[in-house]
């Protein structure tokens, strides 16, 4: 099936952070929208997610998500016309902000309906292809010291305060494939994985360098046995599910973190769409 075109048009502003043609060009979206027992997939814009000042205070499930907050805020957007790449269309972001006070975390996952997350992603033998991508910026300062940031696949477990340890160089003991800004190097994103029980391991450091209000894409994509890192559309690590320590075999959930680094200056993450779909079959 040929893919459908994205609801971006050629004058639109962002139409540059359209989702990439890299990993989307293999995907049979038709075929999913036509037929559910060939996959499952979520194409999300934020139109299911109520526009409100601070979206939640305390850990709760809010619409289909799982807002979780320890301190800080997690917004949606105002913007009600495509102007800007910082804005673009009502409620097309989330904003997740530390409150600016070291070590402070915000976080957000999908979670289906319920108060618990809903696993959409198992890379495993034997399982379909996988397509995952979102596209975010870091608004405050990317720096040393400053952002500490996850985005990508997380288990199903509900999360802790500490997702990202204090120190702002490792994470929780969880099963994750994904991105990571360390506080020590505060612009690079490092491509890695873990499961739990094992440390986790970097597939390509600096795979990307994040700047400050840009937006940047992040993908995931899983073709029994390789998962593929995709930062803006370009392949920048591949890894064997079969590799001690990868978290195969598990349900994973999409999952953005702030946390404050030693700064003690807020982090400010906005999580544009996002889209996941995978196959039943091989």
């Amino acid at each position: 099936m040929a893919l459908i075109k994205p609801s971006f048009v050629a004058t639109d502003p962002v139409a540059p952070l359209s989702p990439s043609p890299s990993i989307w060009g293999s995907c049979p979206v038709e075929s999913l929208m036509l037929d559910p027992s060939v996959g499952t997939y979520i194409f999300e814009r934020w139109d299911r997610v109520p526009q409100r000042a601070t979206m939640v205070t305390t850990e709760n499930a809010y619409g289909y998500y799982s807002l979780l907050d320890t301190g800080s805020t997690i917004t949606g957007s105002t913007a009600t016309t495509p102007t800007t790449k910082a804005t673009w269309g009502v409620r097309d972001y989330m904003i997740l902000t530390g409150d600016g006070t070291d070590n402070d975390q915000t976080s957000m996952m999908y979670s289906g309906m319920t108060d618990t997350p809903t696993g959409l992603a198992v890379l495993d033998t034997g399982y379909g292809k996988m397509w995952y991508e979102t596209v975010v910026t870091v608004t405050s300062v990317v720096t040393d010291a400053y952002p500490n940031i996850l985005v990508g696949l997380r288990d199903i477990t509900a999360t802790a305060n500490d997702d990202m340890a204090d120190a702002g160089t490792d994470i929780a003991d969880i099963d994750y494939v994904g991105y990571a800004v360390w506080q020590d190097d505060g612009d690079a994103l490092d491509a890695i994985y873990q499961t739990t029980g094992s440390a986790f391991a970097t597939v390509k450091a600096t795979a990307g360098t994040l700047v400050a209000s840009t937006w940047v894409r992040l993908g995931i994509t899983f073709d029994d046995p390789t998962v593929t890192y995709w930062i803006d559309g370009a392949n920048v690590g591949t890894v064997d599910i079969n590799t001690s320590g990868f978290p195969d075999g598990e349900a994973l959930t999409p999952f953005w973190l702030a946390k404050v680094g030693t700064s003690g200056t807020a982090t400010t993450m906005n999580v544009g769409w996002w889209r996941f779909a995978q196959l039943f079959n091989k």
